[in-house]
């Protein structure tokens, strides 16, 4: 996290290259972020600014054919997975990640194979890949990758983006349930990563309520693919 003096503060979060002003909004946004129950964090009140800002018109979303990618390594070293065995694992058995509770089916998508490379993946098989096509005339996909360092949802993906880490107070319960209030606006949303770093920024895609859909959006063209790491 890098620090820039000025007239108002403002930081740069390294890995996922997002830049912020910290002000009152960021204030609010930390004071939220930071209390330590689903109850508390549902009662503030930026539970609800934050919601009102989800409903405003002016936030960006995706366009067109998107190209995406997804990794496993939950495979043996003799078995060759079909498109069929990439999609997201089913709720029954799904586990909790940066946004998704335990038994939350969604699927977490990258922009590039690049990017499928730095993810933590699970397993210790061979990194297969599966490419999807999402077509967002179908789909409605917000835009939190770039926002304006004012605009307040980008400081609560700023606190979003940081869960979990071991030296803040933010737990990762707090990005869940950010997930949770853009999931009642979207059916999606692309992110930065926050495994990036300052030579390489990337972005996912992560798509709600994916377990009955998923297979939609295969690239028929494209069968999954094993590349070395």
């Amino acid at each position: 996290m890098k620090l820039r003096g000025s007239a108002r503060l403002s930081a740069t979060y390294g890995p996922t290259g997002r830049f912020i002003t910290a002000d009152s909004d960021y204030a609010l946004a930390r004071e939220w972020a930071e209390l330590a129950s689903a109850e508390l964090l549902q009662s503030h009140r930026a539970h609800e600014r934050f919601l009102s800002c989800l409903a405003q018109p002016n936030h960006a979303t995706l366009d067109g054919e998107i190209l995406l990618f997804r990794g496993q390594r939950r495979f043996g070293e003799s078995y060759a997975p079909s498109s069929h065995d990439m999609g997201p694992p089913p709720a029954v058995v799904a586990r909790e990640g940066r946004y998704n509770k335990d038994h939350e089916s969604v699927l977490y998508l990258s922009e590039s194979e690049v990017a499928v490379l730095e993810e933590p993946i699970a397993g210790d098989g061979p990194l297969w890949i599966q490419r999807f096509v999402v077509r967002t005339d179908q789909l409605l996909i917000a835009d939190f990758s770039s926002l304006r360092t004012d605009d307040f949802v980008s400081k609560v993906f700023w606190f979003a983006e940081l869960a979990g880490n071991s030296d803040v107070a933010v737990r990762i319960l707090f990005s869940q349930l950010v997930a949770s209030l853009v999931a009642q606006q979207f059916d999606g949303m692309r992110v930065p990563g926050v495994r990036g770093s300052k030579d390489l920024h990337y972005s996912n895609v992560v798509i709600f309520r994916a377990e009955s859909r998923w297979r939609s959006w295969l690239d028929a063209d494209c069968p999954p693919y094993a590349i070395a790491k």
